[in-house]
């Protein structure tokens, strides 16, 4: 993956103060390099990245608490659609959520499950979301996200199932490495593993370098140019933001 970005870097920086196009066999070697560059990162992505954006509960053996939870009863209810757990936002269909007697389980494509006691959910809350409806799941179970949020309709199967569930107060589904029950208070939030930190200055520092190269071709390309640097600076402060200070306890 980093030579492939490397190499696309290289390409970029050779042709962007000329305004001419690299050498032919130079661009030719972005047909092997490019695809295993977009291979690799797909790779990090769903296995370490989108993982850490969840929580910890994704790095987790929680084989244990989902089969305490599908061991409580048939599925009451289930479907795709999609969600935010943590940091992560899936769209439809690449969350499957199956609704159980003594919990929920979320089934994240690619990625794992997260098994949600029942006993442990607080409320669940209809709204709506950029114009979608939404259902807001609030709860106590540490090592899972707290308020996941789902795409759903108030009137839904899935969403009266949680309702269900939630005011029935079943047994608490004991988790691995804790014991039997809950331990109380809020979620803590991981620390970024080193694959996560080192993307995101690198992308950081590409994205700098995209800024600077960028103001080569403003001029010739007009408005576009001008409003293609203030969309990357945004970009670079929204990120710069979010990674640094927003969530800089995760450092």
């Amino acid at each position: 993956m980093v030579v492939g970005v490397a190499n696309f870097m290289w390409l970029f920086v050779e042709s962007g103060p000329t305004g001419k196009e690299a050498g032919g066999l130079h661009a030719a070697t972005l047909l092997l390099t490019h695809p295993l560059a977009m291979a690799g990162g797909a790779y990090l992505l769903f296995t370490t990245v989108f993982p850490s954006m969840v929580g910890g509960t994704m790095r987790r053996d929680t084989s244990e608490a989902m089969a305490l939870v599908r061991s409580s009863g048939p599925t009451i209810a289930t479907t795709r659609t999609g969600g935010r757990f943590g940091e992560l936002r899936l769209t439809w269909p690449l969350v499957q959520v199956e609704v159980h007697p003594g919990g929920v389980v979320f089934r994240l494509f690619a990625m794992g499950n997260i098994a949600l006691d029942a006993a442990s959910i607080r409320s669940v809350v209809s709204g709506r979301r950029f114009g979608s409806r939404t259902v807001t799941i609030s709860h106590s179970q540490v090592g899972v996200p707290p308020d996941i949020r789902l795409f759903l309709a108030d009137d839904s199967a899935v969403t009266s199932a949680i309702r269900a569930i939630a005011d029935a107060r079943p047994t608490v589904v004991p988790r691995p490495g804790v014991g039997p029950g809950l331990v109380p208070g809020e979620p803590q939030p991981d620390k970024y593993p080193l694959v996560t930190k080192v993307g995101i200055i690198l992308g950081f520092i590409f994205g700098i370098v995209f800024f600077i190269v960028s103001r080569a071709f403003a001029a010739k390309l007009d408005t576009f140019g001008i409003i293609w640097s203030v969309a990357l600076l945004a970009i670079l402060a929204f990120n710069a933001w979010t990674y640094f200070i927003k969530n800089r306890s995760r450092w």
